[in-house]
Protein backbone atom coordinates (compact mmCIF):
# COMPACT_ATOMS: atom_id res chain seq x y z
CA UNK A 1 0.00 0.00 0.00
CA UNK A 2 1.23 3.62 -0.92
CA UNK A 3 0.37 6.89 0.22
CA UNK A 4 1.58 10.00 -0.07
CA UNK A 5 1.84 12.58 2.46
CA UNK A 6 3.55 16.02 2.93
CA UNK A 7 5.81 14.79 -0.14
CA UNK A 8 6.93 11.84 0.32
CA UNK A 9 5.81 8.14 -0.93
CA UNK A 10 5.26 6.40 1.94
CA UNK A 11 5.44 2.36 2.21
CA UNK A 12 5.59 -0.35 4.50
CA UNK A 13 9.17 -0.62 3.73
CA UNK A 14 10.28 2.73 3.00
CA UNK A 15 10.05 6.51 2.54
CA UNK A 16 10.73 8.06 -0.82
CA UNK A 17 10.57 11.21 -2.37
CA UNK A 18 7.70 12.16 -5.14
CA UNK A 19 8.66 12.55 -8.30
CA UNK A 20 6.39 14.98 -9.20
CA UNK A 21 7.67 16.94 -6.61
CA UNK A 22 11.24 16.42 -7.37
CA UNK A 23 10.49 18.19 -10.56
CA UNK A 24 10.20 21.47 -8.77
CA UNK A 25 13.21 21.47 -8.03
CA UNK A 26 14.70 20.56 -11.22
CA UNK A 27 12.65 22.72 -13.08
CA UNK A 28 13.22 25.80 -10.90
CA UNK A 29 15.05 28.91 -12.38
CA UNK A 30 18.62 29.65 -12.00
CA UNK A 31 18.50 32.14 -9.44
CA UNK A 32 19.35 35.86 -10.11
CA UNK A 33 19.67 37.63 -7.03
CA UNK A 34 19.51 36.90 -3.46
CA UNK A 35 15.64 36.40 -2.30
CA UNK A 36 15.74 33.97 -5.33
CA UNK A 37 18.95 32.10 -3.86
CA UNK A 38 17.52 31.71 0.17
CA UNK A 39 14.01 30.50 -1.82
CA UNK A 40 16.06 27.61 -3.77
CA UNK A 41 18.04 26.73 -0.58
CA UNK A 42 15.00 26.90 1.26
CA UNK A 43 13.13 24.19 -1.22
CA UNK A 44 15.84 21.94 -1.11
CA UNK A 45 16.46 21.75 2.58
CA UNK A 46 12.74 20.28 2.52
CA UNK A 47 14.95 16.96 0.78
CA UNK A 48 18.00 17.10 2.66
CA UNK A 49 17.53 13.33 4.32
CA UNK A 50 17.56 12.49 0.46
CA UNK A 51 20.74 13.44 -0.77
CA UNK A 52 23.94 11.91 0.15
CA UNK A 53 26.54 14.61 1.82
CA UNK A 54 23.85 17.35 1.56
CA UNK A 55 25.71 19.97 3.53
CA UNK A 56 28.78 19.35 0.94
CA UNK A 57 26.89 19.78 -2.25
CA UNK A 58 24.77 22.78 -0.91
CA UNK A 59 27.91 24.63 1.15
CA UNK A 60 28.46 26.81 -2.00
CA UNK A 61 24.76 28.26 -1.62
CA UNK A 62 25.00 28.87 1.88
CA UNK A 63 28.18 30.95 1.28
CA UNK A 64 25.56 33.17 -1.26
CA UNK A 65 23.07 33.77 1.16
CA UNK A 66 25.13 34.77 3.96
CA UNK A 67 24.78 38.90 4.71
CA UNK A 68 27.58 40.63 2.88
CA UNK A 69 28.36 38.19 0.48
CA UNK A 70 28.80 39.23 -3.17
CA UNK A 71 26.06 37.33 -5.48
CA UNK A 72 27.31 36.62 -8.59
Amino acid sequence: MLAFLLGYTVSSDDVRTNPDEISAIVDWPTPNNLPESRAFVGLCQYYRRFVLKFSEIAAPLHAVTKKGARFV
